[in-house]
């Protein structure tokens, strides 16, 4: 269980509609809306040897411009109106600047949800690949012929078929959290299975499971706690890294790692929209070489 300070007292809108009975159960659905907007804060920091030598706040505003309900899922509209990033490392803003140009053709999506909330395609993906050529023709005048190499083709892989790499990225894993159908209070679930992006151990892939417990079903909104499981990775991979770049480095400490993220949510049991969700992201191989990042998404 999750034990994260939840500010679901905050930037909480009444709901009007005629309330629930009370129970300890219900059919727990998203519906159809018009112009809904989350505030998503992120705060991250990375410790290596001791040192931090990565902090990064970022502030963004993505505005749910339609809901539409249909027989398999939902079709969800995003767009993305602010992004702002805050780095305490002022040697990185020039890589911060250049990433940000990867997430321009992101700024509108037509998603398709499956009746649990999983993400399962972008419908807009033409228009998503033409907006990436757009960038894509800024990009290569400043970039190396290796860097050409390195970043473009893959680049244009990804974007000429966008629902893996969203599938893969945090961010759209937290937003879209499956967490819909027949909730029962006390009752937990494993309820997706994805892969987080190794920020200790560049590029490895590490594979993990979500359960989500319900913690309480009110009148106005269900109270959800979340948990991941990676029992069953097989860690000798990183553990032949840390031996060969830190371990020394580290008086000899033998590999000691674990991964987790926890989290909390509240969502309006009419609309089936977040109030405000709480994650934190955890990755560490010993005392001073760590990762924790955090996410903040609240209904504005």
């Amino acid at each position: 269980m999750s034990n994260f300070k939840f500010f679901d007292n905050k930037n909480v809108e009444e709901v009007a509609s005629k309330p629930l009975e009370n129970t300890n159960e219900v059919d727990f659905t998203l519906k159809s809306s018009k112009g809904s907007s989350f505030q998503i804060d992120y705060d991250s920091e990375l410790i290596a040897l001791g040192n931090k030598v990565l902090g990064i706040k970022s502030e963004s505003v993505w505005t749910v411009t339609d809901i539409e309900v249909v027989t398999d899922g939902y079709i969800v509209m995003v767009e993305v109106t602010r992004h702002d990033v805050i780095n305490s490392n002022q040697l990185l803003n020039g890589m911060i600047d250049f990433s940000k140009l990867f997430n321009v053709p992101l700024v509108e999506m037509v998603l398709k949800l499956d009746l649990a909330g999983n993400l399962k395609e972008v419908l807009n993906r033409q228009q998503v690949f033409k907006r990436w050529q757009e960038v894509r023709e800024q990009l290569i005048p400043v970039l190396s012929p290796e860097e050409v190499k390195m970043i473009i083709p893959n680049a244009d892989q990804q974007f000429n078929n966008p629902v893996t790499m969203l599938q893969s990225a945090i961010v759209y894993n937290l937003f879209f959290m499956p967490v819909y159908g027949h909730k029962v209070k006390g009752e937990t679930k494993t309820i997706a299975s994805g892969r987080f992006t190794s920020q200790l151990f560049q590029d490895k892939i590490i594979p993990y499971t979500i359960t989500n417990k319900v913690e309480n079903i009110h009148t106005a909104d269900i109270e959800l706690n979340f948990n991941s499981d990676i029992s069953a990775f097989n860690k000798k991979d990183l553990e032949s890294i840390y031996n060969a770049v830190y371990k020394e480095a580290l008086n000899g400490d033998n590999f000691n790692y674990n991964i987790s993220l926890t989290g909390r949510g509240t969502y309006d049991v009419q609309t089936g929209q977040a109030r405000s969700c709480f994650f934190k992201i955890t990755e560490k191989a010993h005392p001073d070489l760590f990762f924790e990042g955090s996410y903040l998404i609240r209904k504005v």
